[in-house]
């Protein structure tokens, strides 16, 4: 019984750490595509201007 209770907090805990990964790879990604947008609208804007 405690074997498998054991067994399913791993399992839990597991299930977070991926989820926390998961969460965090997803963040970054998505702050650099706004980061990249960002910086395309800034050199669009920057040479419009020049233009």
């Amino acid at each position: 019984m405690v074997s498998a209770t054991l067994a399913i907090s791993d399992f839990m805990l597991m299930l977070l750490t991926s989820a926390f990964w998961v969460g965090g790879g997803v963040l970054c990604i998505g702050l650099l595509g706004l980061g990249a947008i960002g910086g395309l609208a800034m050199a669009a804007r920057h040479w419009w201007r020049m233009r």
